[in-house]
């Protein structure tokens, strides 16, 4: 019987897992003429294993030519499986302030800032993670949105149009 409970219980730990194992989603969204700032081309929410535990990866490419001077992304994740998301990724480059990336609740509660890289050009960035403060029990969606730092301007695109990623 104790063997028989003990296999059950391995099998629930290595199940309830399985959703946090590595994985790559990748997201396209299209070209689109309405947007004038911060038309978002694609975003990738990777699951990968590192030295110091599990991470979350997330990166973004935008369409523009130029390299805009401030801007911000807003990832929101669900690692639940409900119909609203469980934390927010929020990635920023200002002109002056500086630049960076920070794991939040809904809320806006900071959990944990993450590893921030830009590309030279300014048009791709990403945000690596612990994945631990998720505590996911699905696989891990999310939804991109792009701000501009333009005077007047406010959400410029959001990725995919409806629905999430993944």
């Amino acid at each position: 019987m104790r063997s028989s409970l003990a296999g059950l219980v391995a099998l629930i730990l290595i199940v309830g897992s399985l959703p946090a194992a590595a994985s790559v989603d990748i997201g396209y969204d299209p070209d689109e003429t309405d947007v004038t700032h911060m038309d978002i081309r694609s975003s990738v929410l990777r699951v990968e294993d590192g030295r110091n535990g599990r991470f979350l990866k997330v990166a973004a490419r935008i369409f523009e030519e130029e390299d805009p001077i401030y801007w911000g992304f807003t990832v929101r994740l669900d690692a639940r499986g409900g119909r609203s998301a469980d934390a927010v990724i929020d990635m920023e480059r200002e002109d002056i302030s500086g630049s960076g990336c920070r794991l939040e609740t809904r809320s806006g509660r900071r959990l944990k800032d993450g590893v921030f890289r830009l590309s030279l050009n300014g048009l791709k960035v990403s945000c690596r993670v612990p994945l631990h403060p998720f505590h996911p029990t699905k696989a891990i969606r999310g939804k991109v949105i792009s701000f501009s730092g333009l005077p007047g301007s406010d959400v410029s695109d959001v990725a995919p149009n409806r629905g999430m990623y993944g």
